[in-house]
């Protein structure tokens, strides 16, 4: 009985070693094996639309290599038109975002879908450069904003690229967000220079 009595002592202390209550009631999860081809799905985590789809080998192979034909050009061979932020040096997403794919995994993106400069909802679609060349985009409805397919800004007035959430694998399709990790994680000025 004394030991019965002493695991119940114990369990108040034992309990607070675990994640708070409110915590585990904010975590978001969304599996992958529900994406269909490049198609987006945007899901809520504390009021903010995340856009989560799919890359193929050849858009990845464009976001490497930007300068291959027929596709998002070297930024200098834009008229007017360039990355803000190319090597996403703002701190717009966690470290290990810091890649060219700006992704845990290459072919799955997940970014917040709110435009940098209005606030609005984004989402990816299909804009002609030329009258015979169609790119896959990110687009502002509002301001007219373009993002790359890893979420940098490279038309319109948006100055910064796409924020990346912090968010983790689970397993290989499972994705997680804690809400609270979601909202704590913001966006520094640019720096003046």
């Amino acid at each position: 009985m004394a030991g019965v009595g002493g695991l119940f002592a114990l369990w108040p202390f034992v309990a607070a070693l675990g994640p708070a209550a409110d915590t585990m009631a904010r975590r978001v999860t969304f599996n992958t094996n529900g994406l269909i081809g490049t198609k987006q799905a945007t899901i809520d985590v504390e009021g903010r639309p995340i856009a989560i789809f799919r890359r193929t080998e050849t858009e990845l192979s464009w976001l490497r290599y930007p300068s291959m034909p027929n596709k998002t050009r070297d930024p200098s061979s834009f008229t007017g038109e360039a990355f803000r932020d190319r090597d996403s040096h703002e701190p717009r997403q966690p470290s290990w975002a810091k890649n060219w794919h700006r992704s845990l995994h290459a072919g799955i993106v997940v970014l917040e879908a709110m435009c940098t400069r209005e606030g609005c909802v984004v989402s990816r679609q299909q804009s002609f450069r030329s009258n015979t060349n169609l790119e896959d985009v990110i687009a502002c409805p509002c301001c007219g904003s373009r993002y790359d397919l890893a979420g940098r800004a490279f038309a319109g007035p948006a100055k910064y690229n796409l924020r990346v959430p912090p968010h983790r694998f689970v397993d290989a399709t499972t994705i997680e967000f804690t809400a609270s990790e979601v909202l704590s994680t913001t966006a520094s000025p640019a720096n003046p220079s």
